[in-house]
């Protein structure tokens, strides 16, 4: 009879061996996102290396962060308009880098799956595009509030995570770290099972300051002033109005998949309600 360490073991080997593939998928996940390489591509004044990554961009990408940058000077001179409490500069950062970068993939803005771009490449294909507004994805939001705390004199990080799929920035207020940008429950990233089986249990928990509504700010503490509304995204120009109107945060993602899941069920609808001569529609025909 076979005594109690043999079988202990015995069911133990069944066990690892049951689970060692799974285990070796999620350790290996995020390594092999971090590691993968790129093709190189012409930088311009962008960063002086050939692969993205979380390390590259923590390491690499505050060199590129600058106080005094034109575009950002404004931002910040309105911010501490609105208050002197860095608690609340924090969420007025939030919420205007939300509204100043308009949400999209690297894969559309630049052409390439993952690109880190420093916050003058951001103006510089907004120009080439002839976009209104800033473009880019969590690395480029990142960056800009980065600016922005380092112009209001508050002690910054970047962060950035392979198992979240994430760039933030986090700030340093009388001894507590707070995460600005950083992922909240309804973000879809949340829902990777590489997060929710490992992340959730190995990441610090994310901390984001006290919410303090900017739009109400700037109504009640700067009597909704036309110029400083533009300056924080609040407002911007409406051509068929011939003034200003409330602008919002844009998630041109979000946006695309409202528009293909309209023409879909547009679709879905002519084909069962449709006759002889009848067809699918497009979008915006």
């Amino acid at each position: 009879m076979p005594n109690s360490f043999h079988v202990f073991s015995l069911v133990t080997s069944k066990r690892i061996r049951r689970f060692l593939p799974l285990l070796v998928i999620l350790l290996m996940s995020p390594i092999a996102r971090a590691t993968v390489a790129r093709p190189p591509i012409d930088h311009g004044e962008g960063l002086p290396h050939e692969r993205y990554s979380p390390f590259s961009f923590r390491k690499t990408m505050p060199m590129h962060i600058h106080a005094g940058h034109p575009l950002i000077r404004p931002v910040a001179d309105a911010i501490r308009s609105l208050s002197e409490d860095p608690l609340e500069r924090l969420s007025f950062v939030h919420q205007a880098t939300r509204l100043l970068v308009e949400y999209d993939s690297d894969l559309r803005v630049y052409g390439q799956a993952d690109y880190h771009a420093t916050l003058d490449q951001m103006i510089a294909r907004k120009r080439e595009a002839g976009w209104a507004n800033l473009r880019d994805d969590c690395d480029g939001r990142a960056v800009f509030a980065a600016h922005l705390l380092e112009s209001l004199s508050i002690h910054w990080r970047l962060e950035a995570s392979s198992i979240k799929r994430h760039a933030w920035v986090s700030a340093e207020v009388h001894g507590v770290r707070y995460d600005v940008l950083d992922l909240t429950g309804d973000d879809p990233e949340l829902q990777d099972p590489l997060y929710r089986f490992v992340g959730r249990w190995v990441l610090r928990k994310t901390n984001p300051p006290p919410r303090v509504s900017l739009r109400q700010a700037w109504l009640e503490r700067a009597g909704g002033d036309a110029t400083l509304g533009v300056t924080l995204g609040l407002l911007e120009s409406a051509v068929v109005e011939h003034g200003l109107r409330p602008r919002f945060e844009v998630n041109h993602l979000r946006l695309r998949q409202q528009v293909a899941t309209h023409a879909i069920s547009g679709s879905s609808r002519a084909g069962t309600t449709g006759g002889a001569g009848s067809g699918p529609r497009v979008a915006g025909q």
